[in-house]
């Protein structure tokens, strides 16, 4: 029996996947508290692998190897992302929730949103996300910041920036707003 590099079976491209958003979460994981979009220039060698293993396919363009594995919509809203961290975390919540029903088509963008709507229910049993930045002390500023509920956004001379992660915005935004469109952030991840 010889082994192929050919996936005929659609679990084992999840499995891939799976491995490489959770190798990157630890690769990433410095990122958590800072504002650095994603550029989908610079995804990782071992996504454009594993994206030519699934089409067969030599040479194409980073946004046709983030549609092999996600539809169109649910790419755009990984787009959104604030920083690398952020988006193996979406990628990672999109994989969870499509679930094995999900391996054999690119994953929706409810799978990716209702994965982020789960990590902020889940942030949002420490923290209080409906308050305000300036309404926050400088303790819960900073462990916001350490979590990535809040985010440092780098500027010159030491002046630095807070600004609230989308995925953990109150709605409607009332400050510090991140960009978020990809559809207003899912529908506001799917109304939480």
């Amino acid at each position: 029996m010889t082994q192929t590099t050919e996936f005929d079976d659609t679990y084992p491209i999840q499995r891939h996947l799976s491995a490489l958003a959770r190798r990157s979460l630890v690769e990433f994981a410095h990122e958590v508290g800072y504002y650095q979009p994603v550029n989908v220039d610079r995804l990782s060698n071992d996504f454009y692998l594993l994206a030519m293993k699934v089409s067969n396919y030599s040479i194409f363009s980073h946004m046709e190897q983030l549609h092999m594995f996600f539809e169109p919509d649910a790419a755009e809203l990984l787009l959104c992302m604030p920083n690398n961290f952020w988006f193996w975390k979406a990628v990672w919540g999109g994989i969870v929730k499509a679930g094995v029903r999900g391996a054999s088509k690119p994953i929706p963008l409810t799978c990716v949103a209702e994965g982020l709507a789960e990590v902020r229910r889940i942030y949002g049993s420490k923290y209080n996300l409906d308050l305000a930045v300036s309404d926050l002390s400088p303790s819960q500023v900073a462990s916001r910041a350490v979590a990535g509920v809040l985010l440092v956004r780098s500027r010159p001379s030491d002046l630095d920036e807070i600004v609230i992660n989308p995925i953990f915005a109150p709605w409607p935004h009332p400050e510090g707003r991140v960009f978020m469109p990809a559809d207003a952030l899912a529908a506001a991840l799917l109304k939480t």
